[in-house]
């Protein structure tokens, strides 16, 4: 088992963790752990998105919030960001946020086809616990196909 998945095995079904795995030794992705602070995001219209799709008490807020917030703090342009389903404004998103693996068939396709720079994950949002999250970034898109993500 990859380091990365130490104590989050528990939320990563095992073809998940596989696939992921996989990629890597293909050398079609990077993956790093990130745990993601509670920390504010300044932007209007991000904030405004947040409010209209989660209540403040969701996980799933906190986890959004959080990750405009790490986005943010990167120096990137929150309308680039694709959060969970939903862009934040036009249609160029090249990065982009799930939540509990949601959307985890979607990561091939976004890096390689929509010209993806990054894919965030918080694997399991709470309301409290810390935000562990992996951050998955292309290294060689052709790669990245559905052969090398059964």
């Amino acid at each position: 088992m990859l380091p990365e998945f130490q104590g989050l095995d528990r939320w990563i079904p095992r073809p998940y963790r596989e696939r992921l795995s996989a990629a890597i030794d293909a050398g079609a992705i990077t993956l790093h752990r990130i745990e993601l602070p509670d920390v504010p995001v300044h932007d209007p219209a991000a904030q405004d998105h947040l409010h209209r799709r989660w209540m403040p008490t969701s996980p799933l807020y906190r986890a959004g919030h959080a990750v405009l917030a790490h986005f943010e703090d990167r120096g990137i342009d929150l309308t680039q960001v694709h959060l969970h389903g939903r862009d934040l404004a036009g249609p160029d998103t090249p990065y982009f946020a799930g939540f509990a693996l949601r959307y985890f068939p979607s990561i091939p396709a976004c890096l390689s086809e929509h010209h993806g720079i990054e894919w965030i994950e918080v694997v399991h949002p709470t309301r409290a616990l810390p935000l562990h999250a992996l951050r998955v970034l292309p290294v060689r898109p052709d790669l990245l196909t559905y052969a090398t993500w059964p």
